[in-house]
């Protein structure tokens, strides 16, 4: 995990525990980073969550109150989402190896405007998408990578990733989020940072 996640953890619970490295077994020149705190109550509540070891393949999405949804999506997506340029575009993607969990995670996304307007290509799962969805705006499509035996959906254009910045990072400190995918948002949306008013408005100069 990233160290700065763990220190920003770290220092939410007031801890004076350290934080441990290792090297990475395929590359030397990079480290993991661990942060090992025992609390029975937030072991508890977590676990009453969903969340359990060898969650990664069977995991459930939690009941999470509406106020704190953009927070847990913005952390998942911190953990195991990715933002980043394909030929010079701004792209995103998320990767789960719960199928549950991903498939709710579409229907939150759905819910503040990320969608697609192509049903899919087989004429039967188009039909059922049209019934469910008759004003022409789909879920997400979620595509399975069998290798891995992991599921991802993709957001392939600029409307879909400034609709997914402006919901994780609007009115949000910068203690709650990793900086190092903020700040790609920030390059590939072209926004600009008034000093003064600390306030993000859009470049439309490009």
């Amino acid at each position: 995990m990233d160290i700065e996640l763990l220190e920003k953890v770290k220092k939410a619970l007031n801890s004076s525990k350290p934080i441990g490295t290792t090297a990475q077994s395929y590359d030397k020149s990079k480290h993991i980073y661990t942060f090992a705190f025992y609390r029975e109550k937030m072991i508890g509540d977590l676990n009453r969550l969903g969340l359990h070891q060898r969650k990664s393949l069977n995991m459930i999405f939690p009941i999470v109150p509406g106020e704190y949804m953009k927070h847990f999506i913005r952390g998942c997506w911190d953990g195991d989402g990715s933002i980043y340029f394909e030929s010079g575009k701004l792209r995103g993607s998320y990767t789960c190896g719960s199928l549950n969990f991903i498939e709710r995670l579409v229907q939150e996304l759905y819910k503040i405007g990320i969608y697609k307007r192509k049903p899919p290509l087989d004429k039967t799962d188009a039909d059922k998408m049209w019934l469910n969805y008759p004003d022409g705006r789909f879920p997400l499509k979620i595509h399975e990578e069998k290798r891995s035996k992991s599921y991802y959906i993709k957001l392939d254009t600029r409307e879909k990733v400034e609709k997914l910045f402006h919901y994780f990072y609007d009115g949000v400190d910068e203690s709650m989020y990793l900086s190092r995918k903020y700040e790609v948002f920030v390059k590939g949306l072209k926004l600009v940072k008034r000093e003064k008013t600390e306030q993000l408005t859009l470049d439309l100069d490009f």
